[in-house]
């Protein structure tokens, strides 16, 4: 499955792609929050890569403005980007209930 951007120019989103190609996918307040967090400067941007790399640190919670439910929305764009496995873990670290078979 590919992803793909809202933008004027719609492209695939891979890891390369700046945390802004993600306008439109994840909520505005995650969005702002990760350009935040990733961004060293005012000339460059963090990329997908590096949420991939927040992400599999468990360290998405730690940023202002991210709550569980950004958290959640981040993990499905990372999985349907083809960057993370969807895992059944909860933000919160926990384990997923049991499905019924």
């Amino acid at each position: 499955m590919t992803l793909t951007t809202e933008s004027a120019h719609p492209h695939v989103i891979t890891a390369e792609c700046p945390v802004p190609c993600l306008a439109g996918k994840l909520p505005t307040r995650a969005l702002n929050a990760l350009n935040r967090e990733l961004r060293p400067d005012p000339h460059s941007h963090g990329t997908v890569a590096d949420i991939a790399r927040l992400h599999s640190a468990q360290r998405l919670e730690e940023i202002r403005g991210i709550g569980v439910g950004g958290i959640v929305k981040i993990q499905a764009v990372l999985a349907a980007a083809g960057l993370t496995e969807n895992s059944d873990q909860h933000p919160d670290h926990s384990s997923a209930a049991p499905r019924p078979a």
